[in-house]
């Protein structure tokens, strides 16, 4: 299980994001909707936990979008306690629930776990790439049937290329998936994590390939594709 959370830089998120990585939840966390949305595009979420004074665009316009379209993730909107105008819009637009920023961090938590448990849930928790097979609950990697033991934040950056298969991945994309949005990430730190994990597919006999596509980001492929 994944979560999405965009939040607006704020110290005040720490004991969120601190809870919800206590009770267990994986989750990416972006500070701006245009990164919000390109994550939305490249991964089945299955909760966005959204911040209504978000950089880069409207929160509660953007769920109205999502809902037009069919999507039916759900969605939990952070808004001032002020802000009851659009509490009651993001409702009208289909959020599954609005709470104000001084909500508790228990509080907080317990609403989310309410809500998935509401929610029919996205099935199967699996993600197949080539013969990579990927259990998204249990976090773990198989190739060929044979589990595959990754660091932490390699098997971070493997989900989120299996789950764009074929198509190339921003490398601020991955680095955030890997490191958080406030991580400090060395220059060449993504390199190090691409070759160790090129290694170990190659050393587990995968059948697909990460390639760098200069400038952008990187592609999970089939060895055999011959894909500019």
């Amino acid at each position: 299980m994944r979560l999405l959370v965009l939040d607006a830089p704020s110290s005040q998120r720490t004991p969120w994001i601190s809870a919800l990585k206590t009770d267990g939840f994986n989750f990416d966390r972006f500070n701006h909707l245009s990164d919000g949305k390109e994550a939305v595009a490249q991964m089945a979420y299955q909760m966005m936990l959204v911040d209504s004074r978000l950089p880069g665009g409207d929160a509660v316009g953007w769920l109205r979008d999502q809902r037009s379209v069919g999507v039916t993730t759900p969605f939990v909107l952070v808004t001032p306690a002020h802000d009851l105008e659009k509490r009651i819009r993001a409702f009208e637009y289909g959020a599954d629930d609005c709470v104000i920023d001084t909500i508790d961090a228990r509080e907080l938590v317990a609403k989310v776990r309410a809500i998935l448990r509401r929610a029919p849930m996205l099935k199967p928790g699996i993600v197949d790439a080539g013969n990579l097979r990927f259990d998204i609950e249990a976090r773990e990697v198989s190739c060929a049937s044979a589990m595959l033991a990754l660091p932490r934040r390699e098997l971070d950056i493997l989900e989120h290329l299996m789950a764009s298969f074929n198509r190339t991945v921003r490398r601020n994309f991955l680095e955030t998936a890997a490191y958080g949005t406030f991580g400090e990430v060395c220059p060449n730190t993504i390199e190090v994590r691409m070759s160790r994990l090129r290694r170990a597919l190659q050393q587990a006999g995968a059948d697909v390939e990460i390639r760098t596509i200069r400038g952008v980001g990187y592609r999970l492929q089939p060895i055999s594709s011959e894909q500019p």
